[in-house]
């Protein structure tokens, strides 16, 4: 404590006062005693001072012993590179700006990397949490949708997993709250749901056994989210008893969800559910599996568990041969699809800091050179190697705190822009901020690039040759003979991590203006979609639903600027996923269970196709005769006709999706689309008639000659007048594409605008060592003048250096493209990696950068008057 006390200068010149005044009194003393021996005040004084040694060099030693010496001395260091930044603030600015920029985009990118992969979900025992899957065998690939059967087979054979849950669900299904119909995230669960989450009530109760429906029986209790509770009754207590309707069942609310909890997809309340009712049948895959792992349990185990479980049901069951189970642990489900893509925009960001600490090496190089004398006299006077290495160091210290510092604050700006561009479904968005990991990340990345673009500098300045330094002094004190080499590396460094930048964006925007041209075989231009909820219970309620909507496109149709109107059950891109159904031919062989082929089944009004022009092949369209109590009709897609036709006209043949439906009667071949999925090809679909009750509540689709949201407005009220009790949401058609593809727009964006940094910061860093090295060879130039070299052959020598280092660059950086195209191969959409013009281009764009570069150096190196220059020397 005194030390500290003392090194924070507490009662310090009170000290230094005491300290000298008593090395005074030793001294006076002695000079007494030498007096009363007979030696004269002078010779006294003398002998005194030489047998009581140097007064400076004790009083130093004695104010060691007081504090730490390394402590004053890094002090010292500090305050000095404080004070020589200043004087050079256009360099000090010009450094800081550069590296609180990389460092402010790789904190920001990190904090999204961090919320969405590195931390554990929120949940107590995360690491546990595990989702249970159907594993295709045919086909190599997981599903989540599992068959109740299944899972029931797993819950009681398993041995592995602690607890168990099976859960299924819509999303923005209707509800009537405070005789209200409002859009709510409804989820059905078994009775372990909340167990397996090691979730407690905020208010009331959750699920418990008695809860779940016998026999037939409807849920009759509910648990709310803790938000929902707040929005729709005002707080947590008042939700309590409460009741709410869900497609015409009414449901107490006994329990409120502890804050925060959502799981899964945002849910708004959970009602309990009876996963024996999805019966015996293996082939419909309604449910999704959660499990928690038993204590000493590793996930390696449980997947083998569980795997080896579903073997023994596909031995067993004939529709189970070509499936069995899996595990994967929840956060690995949920952050799958984005995993890659967080990586590789982490490793982009991270190169961009790399090249703007190159950059400033090569600052530092070129100032340490200028400084040359500063230098030499420093270790003429004493100072050792290390010492003046510490020195430069310290100031790159300085510069990298405060780059660090005002990189965090550009980082809180910057992670709400990546979180703006970010897609709306990128897991636990609403959690990305920067928190105390952050800035640890911070703190280590300023230290870091401390350590990447001091050190190198400061050993190479410490190297100088004293006596050549101090003969040619200031500018000219050259630093030792291997200068040039570090910048060298350090320009080849840049050009490459930028060509490798470039060459992968262009790889991504190349395949991103692919994926947004791709023929999605229907319009999204000036196509108005409400999205519509209409509750039904009986096969009455069915029949006034249908009426209902045919009413409704009826008077919408009427509409001035409306061109054509119609409904779809199911939203496209994604919105609403549709899973695959097995289908049979009339006069075909029906194959066997898991080997049949499969369709995605649509439920459509007349006049869809004629709405989103999707183009009729073969056949007609669904008409106004086409109701409830005529003959089932259907119209498949091209890609159904052809695998299932070929050769011959689908029009008149009969299909169907279950052994025990109605046949349909084929009706119409229309052209293929890309409905769910833009970068996935076109699969077998039927689309079956809404007037005859297929499907459940309509998504009204209207497209126009006006603005879409114009009618927006009317379309509300025309909703109302017919039942006011039909919740609507509005979207464009183009929105929902824009949707599914914000995962490829937002990662182009990102790489993009790393890869113009990059290309800039290159840019520049080539220009000021061109600049430097210009003016070191200021003499030789002026020489080369004087004996008769010509405009041009000055500027080729000059070039000629630059463009030497410009090209090692680029064959570095292509082979670097080359060796990281395997990573981005699967974020491309049809499109090889291998593309020699998204590498060409970065070559181009690079070469050109630098060329541009070495041109000011270039054209000053032409201007030296060959005179002056050695007049100066």
């Amino acid at each position: 404590m005194p030390k500290l006390l003392n090194f924070l200068r507490l009662g310090r010149a009170r000290m230094d006062h005491d300290l000298d005044r008593e090395l005074h009194d030793h001294v006076e003393h002695l000079v007494d005693e030498l007096r009363r021996k007979g030696f004269d005040e002078v010779e006294a004084r003398r002998r005194a001072q030489i047998q009581f040694g140097a007064v400076s060099k004790i009083r130093e030693e004695v104010r060691d012993e007081w504090t730490w010496p390394r402590l004053e001395s890094f002090v010292a260091d500090v305050r000095y590179a404080i004070r020589s930044l200043v004087r050079a603030w256009g360099f000090s600015l010009g450094t800081v700006a550069v590296l609180a920029l990389g460092i402010g985009a790789t904190v920001s990118i990190f904090s999204v990397v961090n919320t969405v992969l590195l931390q554990p979900l929120d949940y107590p025992n995360a690491d546990r949490i595990v989702s249970v899957e159907t594993f295709w065998t045919n086909t190599g690939r997981a599903s989540q949708d599992v068959s109740g059967p299944d899972f029931l087979d797993w819950q009681r054979r398993n041995t592995t997993l602690d607890k168990m849950a099976s859960y299924y669900g819509n999303e923005d299904g209707v509800t009537i709250v405070n005789g209200r119909a409002v859009f709510a995230n409804s989820h059905y669960v078994s009775r372990d749901f909340f167990a397996v989450f090691g979730q407690s009530p905020a208010a009331g109760r959750l699920l418990l056994d008695d809860d779940i429906p016998s026999g037939t029986g409807d849920p009759t209790v509910v648990v709310v989210a803790h938000q929902w509770a707040r929005t729709h009754f005002g707080s947590v207590a008042a939700a309590l008893g409460k009741r709410i309707t869900v497609y015409g069942k009414p449901m107490e609310i006994v329990g409120v969800a502890p804050s925060g909890f959502r799981y899964p997809a945002n849910a708004d309340f959970w009602a309990p559910w009876r996963t024996e009712s999805g019966g015996t049948d293996r082939n419909n895959h309604n449910y999704h599996v959660v499990g928690t792992l038993k204590p000493g349990v590793h996930l390696a185990r449980a997947q083998h568990d569980i795997r080896t479980i579903g073997d023994q049901l596909a031995r067993q069951f004939p529709e189970s041969r070509f499936k069995t189970g899996a595990v994967t642990s929840l956060q690995d489900r949920l952050t799958g699809d984005v995993k890659v893509m967080l990586w590789v925009l982490m490793c982009a960001v991270f190169a961009v800091l790399l090249i703007a600490c190159a950059n400033i090496s090569n600052l530092l190089l070129a100032r340490a050179a200028g400084r040359a004398r500063e230098i030499a006299l420093r270790a003429a006077l004493g100072a050792g190697r290390g010492r003046l290495v510490r020195q430069l160091l310290t100031e790159s210290v300085v510069l990298g705190v405060f780059a660090g510092a005002i990189g965090v604050l550009l980082a809180f700006f910057l992670v709400r822009g990546v979180v703006l561009l970010s897609p709306v479904d990128l897991p636990r968005l609403d959690q990305v901020r920067i928190d105390g990991i952050a800035l640890l990340f911070a703190l280590g990345l300023s230290l870091l690039s401390t350590v990447l673009f001091g050190l190198v500098p400061a050993i190479h300045a410490a190297r100088l040759d004293l006596s050549s330094a101090l003969k040619q002094g200031g500018a000219k004190g050259a630093a030792s003979d291997g200068g040039p080499r570090p910048r060298a590396v350090l320009v080849v460094a840049e050009v490459a991590l930028s060509v490798m930048l470039l060459a992968s964006a262009g790889l991504l925007v190349t395949s991103f203006q692919k994926l947004q041209r791709v023929e999605l075989g229907f319009t999204t231009e000036k196509v108005l979609v409400a999205y519509t909820e209409y509750a039904v219970d009986t096969e009455a309620d069915m029949r006034r639903r249908s009426a209902f909507y045919a009413e409704v496109l009826d008077r919408l149709r009427t509409v001035p600027g409306v061109v054509a109107a119609s409904g779809a059950a199911y939203l496209p891109m994604g919105r609403e996923p549709r899973s695959g159904r097995d289908y049979f031919i009339k006069g075909q062989p029906e194959g066997r269970a898991g080997e049949r082929p499969q369709l995605e089944y649509y439920a459509v009004t007349p006049d869809y196709f004629t709405t989103l022009q999707i183009p009729l092949r073969d056949g007609r369209d669904f008409g106004s005769t086409d109701v409830w109590d005529r003959p089932g009709v259907a119209i498949v897609n091209e890609t159904l006709a052809r695998k299932s036709f070929p050769g011959q006209s689908a029009v008149g043949q009969f299909i169907r999706t279950n052994a025990s439906a109605p046949w349909l009667e084929i009706v119409g071949v229309v052209g293929d689309v890309r409905w769910q999925d833009p970068k996935q090809p076109p699969v077998a679909m039927l689309y079956a008639s809404s007037l005859q009750g297929a499907g459940k509540s309509l998504s009204i689709l209207a497209r126009t000659s006006v603005d879409e949201r114009s009618i927006a407005g009317t379309l509300r009220s025309i909703l109302s007048t017919g039942n006011p009790g039909v919740p609507v949401r509005f979207e464009r058609m183009d929105e929902l594409f824009a949707e599914a593809v914000a995962h490829p727009r937002f990662r182009t964006q990102l790489i993009g605008a790393f890869a113009g940094v990059a290309a800039l910061l290159a840019a520049v860093g080539i220009f000021s060592v061109l600049s430097y090295l210009v003016g070191q060879r200021t003499r030789e130039i002026a020489i080369r003048r004087a004996v008769g070299a010509t405009t041009p052959a000055v500027v080729q020598l000059i070039f000629g250096q630059s463009m030497r280092l410009v090209a090692i660059g680029l064959v570095v950086g292509l082979a670097g493209s080359l060796a990281i195209a395997r990573l981005l191969q699967g974020l491309l959409y049809e499109f090889s990696p291998w593309n020699l013009g998204a590498y060409g281009g970065a070559l181009v764009v690079v070469g050109a950068a630098a060329l541009f570069a070495t041109l000011i150096p270039a054209i000053r190196a032409t201007t030296v008057s060959p005179r002056v220059a050695l007049q100066q020397e």
